[in-house]
């Protein structure tokens, strides 16, 4: 019997079948079609978001708090002070350090890298050798980080002025004094002005941040200086009010607290009322068992 057509009959047959299955590589394609989409849509989503937004990206929109530290003399013609809080912990050449001795003489220093090392007179007099030592070594200024003064002059109070390089404004400052520091003045405390807000051409308030470590009303004087000439020294007498102690009587100053402690507490302060129009007032805040000053705010009547 002849078996060909019977043969070719069964290959058409069979090669049918093949076609209408299809094949292992076809399945897995088919399988892995959508998940390489899915990724390749993930990764091109990715691509075009846009980044996290870095909190200290926009740092010179406006001006960044800071803060200095303990403060210690060393001698008549050296002292360390260190950094406090600085916002976005910065690198250090986005900081310029301003010294002013006596009121008078004034030097601008800048970093001139973000390792340890001698800052650079780049503005005014040089009154002074800055150097900035890193603690944590990680070119970035943080807590605790330092700058060591040295060839100061004896029996002179210095400002140092911490200064955003990029737009010029004023962060912070505090004030040290070389001289033979009695007990009183073994931890004189961090204090600062938080703000000062100018009410009309005869009034206004100044408020504090907080005190480090704590301080009684009674520690703290104020120095009210109207026009650079006139000068008058402040402390509490009984209750808010503050008296004249010496100088001057450029205005009343009378202290309002937001806290029920007996200690200041941030957002305390002082109002000043009986002021002159069309005149400039700067504010010290001094600490009053050895006078030191521990922070100035200054501004203008209307």
């Amino acid at each position: 019997m002849d078996m060909t057509p019977h043969t070719n009959d069964a290959k058409r047959e069979n090669g049918k079948e093949d076609e209408a299955k299809p094949s292992a590589l076809h399945k897995v394609g088919t399988l892995l079609l959508p998940v390489v989409l899915t990724i390749a849509l993930f990764y091109s989503v990715i691509m075009f978001m846009p980044s996290p937004r870095d909190p200290c990206e926009d740092y010179i929109a406006g001006t960044p708090t800071a803060t200095f530290g303990q403060k210690v003399i060393i001698n008549f013609t050296s002292a360390t002070v260190e950094f406090g809080k600085v916002f976005c912990d910065p690198s250090p050449v986005k900081l310029e350090i301003i010294l002013v001795l006596n009121y008078h003489k004034e030097g601008r220093y800048v970093f001139q890298n973000n390792e340890d090392g001698r800052l650079a007179l780049a503005g005014g007099e040089d009154i002074g050798t800055l150097t900035y030592e890193d603690q944590a070594d990680n070119q970035r200024v943080n807590i605790g980080d330092r700058l060591v003064l040295t060839n100061l002059t004896p029996l002179s109070m210095y400002t140092i002025k911490m200064i955003l390089a990029d737009t010029g404004d004023q962060m912070t400052s505090t004030t040290l004094w070389t001289y033979d520091r009695p007990m009183s003045c073994a931890n004189v405390p961090v204090g600062s002005w938080y703000g000062v807000e100018v009410t009309n051409s005869t009034a206004a308030s100044v408020t504090f941040n907080e005190f480090e470590p704590s301080t009684y009303p009674s520690e703290i004087k104020i120095v009210l200086i109207k026009n650079g000439m006139q000068r008058g020294t402040y402390y509490p007498d009984k209750g808010m009010e503050m008296v004249l102690e010496e100088g001057v009587d450029v205005g009343d100053v009378t202290i309002f607290k937001v806290c029920d402690g007996l200690f200041y507490c941030g957002g305390d302060g002082i109002n000043l009322t009986d002021l002159s129009p069309s005149s400039n007032y700067r504010v010290e805040t001094v600490w009053a068992p050895c006078m030191e000053v521990l922070d100035y705010v200054e501004f203008s009547t209307p």
